[in-house]
């Protein structure tokens, strides 16, 4: 009899898993907790990532995945908003970028008083207001 290892309980399979927009969401929800960060981004980037999960992710230590939350197209626009709020620039980057950001939210981000790429973010994003640009040349 020949035994093999179930696919579930391959690393390769998990990041494979983690990255495939077909991957059922209760297995997307099993990856998201997994102790390897790497897994864990390749979930926050997935475009089928179930917003409960993404909630979870958004709230983790590691910035690096907060920023994946942060620029993956799904990401409710709390968490977005939630996420404009960081303390590392790399998120507020991310969140500037992301096509669901609220028009309120690139306005603060434009006059993003700690970092410049932040603010050159927030102005490059096609919804960001006009007089956010003005404003942003007053400062």
């Amino acid at each position: 009899m020949i035994y093999s290892t179930p696919s579930y309980l391959c690393p390769v399979n998990d990041t494979v898993d983690a990255q495939d927009p077909w991957t059922d969401p209760g297995r997307l929800r099993v990856l998201a907790g997994d102790v390897r960060w790497h897994v864990r981004l390749l979930v926050a980037r997935n475009p089928s990532t179930p917003s409960d999960v993404l909630e979870r992710l958004a709230q983790d230590e590691d910035y690096c995945i907060r920023a994946a939350v942060a620029s993956n197209p799904n990401t409710p626009e709390d968490i977005l908003r939630r996420l404009a709020g960081d303390e590392r620039w790399e998120v507020r980057e991310a969140v500037a970028r992301n096509p669901r950001t609220p028009v309120d939210v690139l306005e603060k981000l434009a006059v993003d008083d700690n970092d410049e790429v932040v603010r050159n973010e927030a102005l490059r994003n096609p919804d960001c207001p006009p007089k956010s640009h003005a404003r942003a040349m007053l400062e």
